[in-house]
């Protein structure tokens, strides 16, 4: 497995200023939009790269503990970006974060198993 994590300084460099200045995205990156009640929920996936760029009101405060998320790299005014992450074993990933944090704790951070996948075969959360 190719090591894609952290991206390039020019990578980070090129999205901070797309984001800055509401351009376009650079070709690569595809939306995905899921609908929910609450509202959709629209993030961009760039499959080569295995990145995921996440919008301002994706993630919330505060983030369940470090070494349980996936690396994320604030972009400013909101905006992530985060590796993409592995979703097989996501039931074992699921049960090995709810051991780690508890039942009772487990609202808190929004833990179900559509919120875990697996980084470098570590489970996580990748969204809170």
């Amino acid at each position: 497995m190719t090591k894609r994590w952290p991206p390039t300084p020019a990578v980070v460099k090129e999205l901070k200023k797309v984001l800055q200045d509401d351009t376009t995205l650079p070709k690569g990156w595809r939306t995905k939009t899921l609908h929910r009640i609450g509202g959709d929920l629209v993030f961009y996936i760039h499959r080569p790269l295995e990145l995921v760029l996440k919008a301002p009101s994706v993630l919330y405060d505060p983030p369940p503990p470090k070494e349980m998320v996936v690396p994320t790299i604030q972009l400013g005014g909101g905006w992530v970006l985060q590796p993409l992450c592995k979703f097989d074993d996501r039931v074992g990933a699921f049960h090995t974060l709810i051991r780690k944090i508890g039942e009772k704790e487990r609202y808190k951070w929004d833990l179900h198993l559509w919120n875990v996948g697996r980084f470098r075969g570590k489970p996580v959360f990748f969204d809170w």
